[in-house]
Parts: C-alpha cells; sequence; structure tokens
C-alpha cells in the first residue's frame, strides 16, 4: 500500500473530502426537492425535522463506538454529544456544559489488548443498522413530521456512513477508516494514538482543564516537549 496517499497534504486527502462534501450537498438538495411542495408551508417543521435527525444520527454513530467499545473492555475516557461532555474523574461521572465553540459528538476510549478495528467500525455499523431500521420505518410512520424525520434520517446516515467508511485525513484528523489504515500500516501511529489518549485521559482526570479543545493542546503541548 502506498502511504504517500494517506499523508495529510496529498491531493487525495484534497480531493476526496471535497467529494464527500459535493455529494452530501446534492443529497440534501435532493432531499429538499423531495419535501419541495411542503417548504413553503412548513419550513420551520422542515428545519427542526433537519435538526433532530441530525442530532440522532450523530449521537447513534458515538453510541456505537461506545457500545463496541463497552463490550471490548476499552478504558473510557469521555463522551461529549454537542456541548454536553460526560467524563470520568477520580472515578466518578461528571457531566459538564460546553461552550457551544466546543460543540462536537465525540466518545474517547483507549484500547486495551483488543483490535481497534471493531471500535473504529462501531459508529459506522451503528448508522447502517440505524439506516435499515428508518427505510423499514418508511412503510409504516403516518403524519408528515415523522415522515420527514425518517426521510432526514435516511440521507443523514448515508452522509455518516460515507463521511467515516472512506478513508480520508481533514485537519481535524484522520476519520474512522483512515484510523484503522493507519493503526494497522504504521508501528509508530499506533503508539502516537495510544500515548496521546492516556495523556487525555490523564489530564482530564487530574486537572481543571475540561475543555476538550484545551486538553487537546495541553497534550500536543506536551508531547512536542
Amino acid at each position: 500500500m502506498n502511504m504517500r496517499y494517506f499523508n495529510d497534504k496529498s491531493n487525495y486527502n484534497k480531493f476526496v473530502p471535497a467529494t464527500i462534501r459535493i455529494f452530501n450537498v446534492l443529497l440534501l438538495m435532493l432531499a429538499f426537492l423531495l419535501f419541495f411542495k411542503h417548504i413553503t408551508t412548513n419550513i420551520i417543521m422542515l428545519i427542526a425535522a433537519f435538526a433532530i435527525s441530525w442530532f440522532l444520527c450523530k449521537f447513534v454513530h458515538e453510541l456505537g463506538h461506545l457500545c463496541v467499545g463497552a463490550i471490548s473492555k476499552y478504558k473510557f475516557i469521555s463522551l461529549q454529544i454537542y456541548t454536553i461532555l460526560l467524563i470520568i474523574k477520580n472515578n466518578r461521572i461528571q457531566l459538564k456544559l460546553l461552550p457551544i465553540r466546543e460543540a462536537q459528538f465525540q466518545c474517547l476510549m483507549r484500547p486495551t489488548n483488543a483490535s481497534i478495528v471493531f471500535y473504529s467500525l462501531g459508529g459506522t455499523c451503528s448508522n447502517i443498522i440505524f439506516l435499515l431500521i428508518n427505510i423499514m420505518f418508511l412503510f409504516y410512520v403516518d403524519g408528515y413530521l415523522v415522515s420527514i424525520i425518517v426521510w432526514w434520517n435516511i440521507c443523514i446516515n448515508v452522509l455518516t456512513i460515507f463521511d467515516n467508511a472512506i478513508p480520508f485525513i481533514t485537519d481535524d484528523g484522520p476519520n474512522d477508516m483512515m484510523t484503522i489504515i493507519l493503526v494497522n500500516t504504521i508501528d509508530y501511529y499506533k503508539e502516537s494514538l495510544f500515548d496521546y489518549l492516556d495523556l487525555y485521559a490523564k489530564i482530564a482526570n487530574d486537572s481543571n482543564i475540561l475543555y476538550p479543545s484545551l486538553i487537546h493542546e495541553h497534550v500536543q503541548h506536551i508531547k512536542s516537549q
């Protein structure tokens, strides 16, 4: 495998994310066209349904990681759902409400002896299951709002699956599939990833720094010394 394609500055990592984003926009435009006749009279309901579906699909993705990590006996570090952060600090569960600038969906767990493959695929697999459930629901749901939520669930699940099943690296780091490839092809990447998770967990547990971006910056500073 030619690893130059996986360099974060390579054309591959410029072309693939851009192509996926274009596909995402086209799919969302198609969804809007399907609902076009309702847009003028139910625009607020349409936007509300999109927000609900977007939250559900992102939550399902991180829940998939969490469930597989728990089954694999990974060490739990943190779970963030938009601006709500759950951590284990001094062996106690803590919930923190973060500012909007810190908003994201992320589950961090430290692998033990289990393979990282199943954990990384857990999010995508949960989205696939959720997608199939929503496709089945199409034949049974009734009511405009519920129907629109189901359709949005289908669209956003497809986008989330593509975003994580096709390997690439962005400024935010590698996606799930790229993480699998890097961990299994580059020894120092796996070691670096585990060191990062260990430091992240230690800082989050031992200090009052609870903003994920600040913890990340602190970890990077320590590792650069």
